[in-house]
């Protein structure tokens, strides 16, 4: 009996130092850094075989069960109970979709086919190609399309602006495009995945352009690096003049302490209107553990639906949002 008494509040006490590392050490802690990209759900296991056990014989400590399947739901897991909103002005809907689509390993076709699915009136890619802006321009000939780096972008709207800072290791670009409601402002954003050095660290093999360095000093790197180019992205946000998008695979789940420190700043599409966990990435399996895709907005901005797309084209699936600007 003591033992099960000392288990129940172990766990508990586990998913809040869980909890507490991933918000207040996050990426400035490599160990952190891997607990927070696994699979949040490995922390309610305990749980699935204590609470019987409590229930038949500690039933008074069963809430410590309760309070800790809570926690992992919603904190770790990102659980939203939202609920999609009417437009205001119906003329005045814009949909956007968010896309990181792989390099077009699974084929231009179909990304394509994703994107024609979705009807978008603005689509934001990350990781594209030469082939997959060629495939866009084909299947899109009246859009206005742009292209920076990985980053590409199509819209059916006016652009009024397109422009991707010149250096290395850019993480966004920045565009504007003319809506019914008034400009937009829209910022793609992709800073660096901490895959390899968790790759690095599970002994597996790692980029042939990766460093050759310890696990430790290429987490160290690879946070420093990612810092630094959400920096320069969110400085790029701040000058916007008109209602802001910020939108694109950000590599960070909620709960992380670099999310929080730049895109936590704003309002989350999903957090607004999303209902489920919205999980995006990895797709092989057909078991995503992450929402790392994501929609968020500065003021001005009205979220009133948010949707996942299918796992045809990428090892992400899309992200298609309809928004609208607010009346004032």
């Amino acid at each position: 009996m003591k033992l099960l008494r000392f288990a129940a509040w172990a766990e508990l006490s586990l998913v809040l130092v869980v909890l507490a590392l991933e918000r207040a050490v996050g990426e400035r802690a490599w160990p952190v850094v891997a607990l927070t990209y696994a699979p949040q759900i490995v922390f309610a296991i305990p749980i699935v075989v204590l609470a019987p056990l409590l229930y038949l014989h500690a039933r008074r400590l069963l809430w410590t069960q309760s309070v800790a399947l809570l926690i992992v739901v919603f904190p770790l897991m990102g659980l939203r109970l939202g609920f999609s909103r009417s437009p205001q002005d119906a003329s005045h809907v814009v949909r956007l979709m968010t896309y990181n689509v792989w390099w077009g390993w699974r084929g231009e076709d179909s990304v394509m086919d994703e994107v024609e699915a979705a009807h978008p009136d603005v689509v934001l890619m990350q990781a594209a190609s030469d082939h997959l802006e060629a495939a866009l321009r084909q299947r899109y000939p009246s859009w206005t399309v742009a292209r920076h780096h990985q980053f590409l972008m199509g819209t059916r709207l006016r652009m009024l602006d397109a422009r991707a800072p010149d250096y290395n290791n850019i993480a966004h670009a920045f565009y504007t495009v003319e809506t019914a409601g008034g400009p937009m402002d829209l910022l793609s954003l992709h800073p660096d995945s901490p895959r390899e050095p968790i790759n690095r660290l599970r002994g597996r093999e790692t980029h042939h352009n990766a460093p050759d360095n310890t696990a430790v000093e290429a987490f160290a790197r690879n946070s420093d690096v990612r810092r630094r180019q959400l920096e320069a992205a969110m400085a790029e946000a701040a000058r916007a003049t008109h209602p802001l998008i910020v939108a694109g695979d950000t590599n960070l789940p909620t709960s992380t302490w670099l999310y929080r420190l730049s895109i936590g700043a704003y309002r989350d599409a999903f957090d607004d209107v999303g209902f489920g966990f919205g999980y995006t990435f990895p797709t092989q399996h057909r078991l995503e553990w992450m929402r790392i895709d994501r929609v968020a907005a500065g003021p001005g901005v009205r979220f009133l639906r948010v949707a996942r797309g299918g796992r045809a084209g990428s090892d992400h699936r899309p992200l298609i949002v309809d928004l609208e600007l607010a009346q004032p």
